[in-house]
């Protein structure tokens, strides 16, 4: 897998670009298809404007429970999940401002994400039925791309509000494994591309509108890129007493 620096050389890169990259994470608001960050926020975000921004208790609780994640996963599949790949796209310096910081490497280059939610929520009900949201299906496919990966395994730990310890409460883990879409991989460098140099660099702020989101959408609704998923549950988790490794944790 590719693993070039971050930002790399500035003679590599066009003007001001550097600092301007898209990351997986943001990329589903170019297409208006991510539930928590419009593309005008984006475009503010990027042209150094102010935006109202407030990390909530769910992203909170995302960062915390990532280590648990890893490590469930690996305790249940007997895989060794690495450290995760900080990578700018290949085609950087033709204007594809791409850049990835994933959560983990799995053998074989493969890309390891995690995710949290709770229980009854859409995106636990969607995880449960082997589908992916469709911001973050985005953002594996924006993670192929630029770190040159050809799939990967993204998994969720669904369980209470409140980050562990969890004593007789249930928990579920879903790892559903998934494979790069060409066809997506293109459009999106053809996106970012566009949208960095035409808004970003052209300080000009986006439509409401992208005329490539019903294609996306579609691509991505087409069957074969997901594996059916893998579904562990259990009903106590123990947080490791900080600042122990995770896999110190006790599982019950």
């Amino acid at each position: 897998m590719q693993q070039p620096d971050l930002f790399g050389a500035p003679e590599e890169a066009p003007p001001d670009l550097p600092d301007k990259g898209i990351g997986g994470s943001e990329v589903a608001a170019i297409f208006h298809l991510h539930p928590g960050l419009s593309a005008g926020d984006l475009w503010r975000r990027k042209t150094d404007r102010p935006v109202a921004f407030e990390r909530s208790a769910a992203m909170r609780r995302g960062v915390a429970l990532e280590p648990i994640v890893r490590w469930l996963y690996g305790r249940q599949t007997g895989q060794e999940v690495g450290a995760g790949v900080r990578a700018r796209h290949a085609r950087w310096a033709e204007g594809v401002a791409m850049i990835a910081a994933t959560d983990g490497s799995l053998p074989g280059g493969r890309i390891f994400e995690a995710k949290t939610t709770v229980f009854e929520s859409h995106r636990h009900q969607l995880f449960d039925q082997g589908s992916v949201p469709v911001e973050y299906a985005l953002q594996l496919q924006h993670y192929a791309a630029t770190c040159g990966a050809s799939g990967g395994v993204i998994c969720c730990l669904s369980g209470p509000r409140r980050p562990p310890p969890w004593t007789g409460e249930p928990w579920q883990l879903t790892a559903i494994g998934w494979r790069r879409i060409e066809a997506v991989g293109e459009l999106l460098e053809q996106a970012v591309a566009g949208w960095v140099t035409d808004f970003v660099l052209g300080d000009v702020e986006p439509p409401d509108h992208h005329p490539d989101a019903a294609r996306l959408s579609a691509l991505l609704g087409e069957p074969g890129w997901l594996d059916p998923p893998l579904i562990w549950t259990g009903d106590r988790l123990d947080r490791p007493p900080k600042p122990s490794p995770s896999a110190q944790l006790a599982l019950l």
